[in-house]
């Protein structure tokens, strides 16, 4: 083929780098998902309270951006919740996250809850150990901070608790679950009526399902 200069050379090399810097990375798999989750957690839950690093507010950023808190997989869900919860325990009581991150923050939080109504294999213990995680350090304090959607949050949860309690077969989510919500409405000026109704009527179902035998 013909000679090309040094120059011609060089201007090819630079389109072919350019090429290969444009495509795109392959997506992790599930399991690398997983995997890299879970290691953030324990990263994460190494780290005392107040004495997170730079790097340990680049991890939780990096749970809290992007399409891992709304990934298809409820595992890699599961292990964003768990590194969230760490991460909020190490920064308490001032996440370095934005409001829309901790809005999403509370949303996943609450649908572990629900969960828990469905316990799967060895991944109920984790999520066990997650509510247990998120009733110690308050989590869910962080609906105060989410201005507008206080209302909102607190029927959600409420509403989880109570669909979690009531499938709760195993007789160890009722106390966790109540604890979890007392800290919550006590802090409240006023109880929303969306999580007060849900409450009342409750109090009237639980001794009826009890007299039937469940």
């Amino acid at each position: 083929g013909p000679v090309r200069s040094p120059a011609a050379r060089s201007r090819s090399a630079m389109r072919r780098h350019r090429s290969s810097a444009a495509a795109p990375a392959a997506p992790a798999s599930r399991a690398e998902t997983v995997e890299k989750l879970r290691g953030w957690a324990q990263a994460l839950s190494e780290a005392a309270q107040g004495q997170g690093s730079e790097e340990h507010k680049a991890t939780l950023r990096s749970v809290a951006a992007g399409d891992i808190l709304k990934h298809a997989d409820a595992e890699v869900r599961l292990w964003a919740a768990k590194s969230l919860a760490e991460g909020l325990r190490i920064f308490a009581p001032e996440p370095p996250l934005t409001a829309r991150q901790r809005r999403a923050a509370l949303d996943l939080f609450v649908e572990q809850l629900r969960g828990l109504a469905q316990p799967r294999g060895a991944n109920f213990q984790h999520a066990l150990g997650l509510l247990e995680d998120l009733t110690d350090i308050r989590a869910f304090m962080l609906v105060f901070e989410c201005e507008g959607h206080e209302d909102e949050l607190i029927a959600s949860l409420v509403a989880a608790c109570l669909a979690t309690a009531r499938a709760d077969e195993r007789g160890v989510l009722e106390s966790p679950l109540a604890r979890l919500l007392a800290d919550v409405l006590g802090e409240c000026d006023d109880i929303p009526e969306t999580a007060l109704r849900p409450l009342l009527d409750e109090l009237v179902a639980a001794p009826r399902r009890r007299e039937r035998g469940g």
